[in-house]
């Protein structure tokens, strides 16, 4: 069965529970190291310009992945080989210095689809790489791309979370635009959803909750919930549970009830900021923090289990 997953963040999804679940132990760990690299890495990173690399998601045998220099990699995870030569993103003349991909590409239907930080969704084959569509959406893209029920959502720089309906014919691809919903500022996390919401947040200090079950309610402006923290919010929420765990740029860690909205506890022993995203393994959740450290944190109470310092920033 194909196995879908996705490195430097939780389990998204798998068609294969048993294995999964032998190998869950081993996810935690890959994670916890990753966000531990993330920590070292990104800390002395400023929120003005995207920094960093893209996530990616391992199918079957292959790492899906991109870089920022423009290229969509597919490599065997036994081998190391590339499955299909690197391909290079197109982009106008104008925005060669855009040719980036920073968020991590979903798989759909046997094909990847990733945005790129000159605002364009494309869509490739994953076979062999053979580009197959591209839909101009925005003027940057930043946040990974997220595929529920066969709509794509993705936010952008200009503060619209995105919403397409996805039609796969052979090697027929289109894109039609579904809805779009406007927060105050740059959307550079990834959406999740949980029990028909859509949960992401903003620059703009919001992390939000959208009813997918009312299209004229989103496309009205209507939200399920709003949670306002004390600073921008630039990483994705991990949803757990029935919670939300996510850090702000206020030197806090949250958790919060996800069909309210309403706050359970924070954590404030931080002294920087939180832009990774959180892992879980059930009982304990790491948060990585650009102080330099990894937080392991109680579900049910925030209270700190234990702390690794990491030589970062």
């Amino acid at each position: 069965m194909t196995r879908f997953l996705e490195i430097g963040s939780t389990l998204v999804k798998s068609l294969d529970h048993h294995h999964m679940s032998t190998k869950f132990g081993t996810l935690v760990f890959n994670s916890v190291l990753t966000i531990l690299l993330l920590v070292v890495f990104v800390g002395c990173s400023r929120v003005g310009t995207a920094q960093g690399w893209s996530g990616g998601v391992v199918v079957d045998e292959s790492l899906i992945i991109g870089s920022m220099d423009g290229q969509l990699l597919s490599i065997n995870v036994e081998t190391g080989r590339h499955d299909w030569a690197p391909t290079l993103l197109r982009v106008d003349e104008d925005k060669d210095d855009r040719r980036a991909i920073y968020g991590t590409p979903a798989v759909y239907k046997g094909v990847v689809f990733v945005g790129s930080y000159d605002g364009k969704m494309h869509a490739y084959a994953l076979d062999n790489g053979v580009l197959l569509d591209t839909e101009p959406i925005a003027d940057e893209i930043v946040g990974g791309v997220l595929i529920e029920d066969g709509v794509l959502y993705v936010g952008s720089s200009d503060g619209f979370m995105h919403a397409y309906d996805i039609s796969i014919r052979g090697q027929e691809v289109t894109m039609e635009r579904k809805w779009q919903f406007q927060t105050g500022s740059s959307i550079w996390s990834t959406p999740q959803v949980f029990e028909n919401l859509l949960i992401f947040s903003s620059l703009d200090h919001n992390i939000y909750a959208l009813d997918l079950s009312c299209n004229t309610c989103i496309e009205g402006g209507a939200t399920k919930w709003v949670y306002e923290t004390g600073a921008a919010v630039a990483s994705s929420p991990l949803v757990s549970d029935g919670e939300v765990y996510i850090g702000s740029f206020d030197g806090n860690f949250y958790s919060l009830d996800a069909m309210s909205g309403i706050e359970n506890w924070r954590f404030t022993g931080a002294s920087n900021w939180y832009w990774g995203r959180a892992v879980t393994d059930r009982t304990a959740v790491y948060a990585p923090s650009l102080d330099g450290s990894l937080y392991a944190l109680d579900k049910n109470d925030g209270n700190l289990r234990w702390e690794s310092k990491t030589k970062g920033a």
